[in-house]
């Protein structure tokens, strides 16, 4: 990978901008706005995502939960697709 927007590219900061985007769009879902903005609001929702969130030292259950957020957001992606009428420009 070449480019991340804003970001050094480590994997370190792709997989904390990956847990923070997923937490924050789960966050919205699920009506917790006001805690989708922080680092601890979403890990206060999201406890699983807190490692990554905060940059410690990541374990194979970590990368176990950013690609169970990956399916549910992709799922998630599915369901609306059939839901959003089509129009003609």
């Amino acid at each position: 990978m070449t480019e991340f927007p804003g970001k050094n590219e480590t994997l370190e900061d792709i997989r904390k901008v990956l847990a923070f985007q997923f937490g924050q769009v789960f966050s919205l879902l699920d009506g917790y706005e006001s805690d989708s903005y922080t680092k601890s609001g979403i890990s206060k929702n999201y406890p699983e995502l807190k490692n990554l969130l905060y940059r410690g030292d990541i374990e194979n259950k970590d990368l176990i939960v950013l690609n169970e957020k990956l399916d549910m957001f992709i799922s998630l992606i599915e369901r609306k697709i059939g839901t959003i009428p089509l129009t003609e420009y």
